[in-house]
């Protein structure tokens, strides 16, 4: 997690510790910060120590559904770079029998982010 992040999240946990010494509810602090309830939630639970280790951990990361077929789309872009999304979503469906139904938009943002990881231009 990024400095700026960490400083964020302490000013905001600053704050709303302040409040909470003051006898403010959850709701009315969110209210005055103009913060998310979960936010303050969150935040007003942690002491200094979690909250330094909160900021520092890694984000999990998530499987997709369309990872089994990256290769074939990294594939598909590096031969044909100026495929659309749509294109690839299409090939896909009619070359792989087991392909899962998932919408168009899906597909664009797994063909972003290969595009994106394999640093794959989009050609016109």
């Amino acid at each position: 997690m990024d400095a700026k992040k960490i400083t964020e999240d302490y000013h905001d946990w600053h704050n709303i510790a302040e409040l909470r010494l003051l006898g403010l509810s959850r709701s009315q602090i969110a209210k005055k910060l103009q913060l998310p309830p979960g936010r303050v939630m969150r935040l007003s639970r942690l002491n200094v120590d979690e909250l330094l280790q909160h900021g520092n951990r890694p984000r999990p990361s998530y499987s997709c559904r369309l990872d089994p077929y990256e290769e074939s789309v990294k594939h598909l872009l590096i031969t044909c770079p100026y495929y659309s999304s749509t294109q690839i979503h299409e090939y896909l469906k009619e070359n792989n029998p087991s392909f899962p139904k998932v919408c168009e938009k899906t597909v664009f943002n797994y063909v972003k982010k290969i595009r994106k990881r394999y640093d794959i231009p989009a050609r016109v």
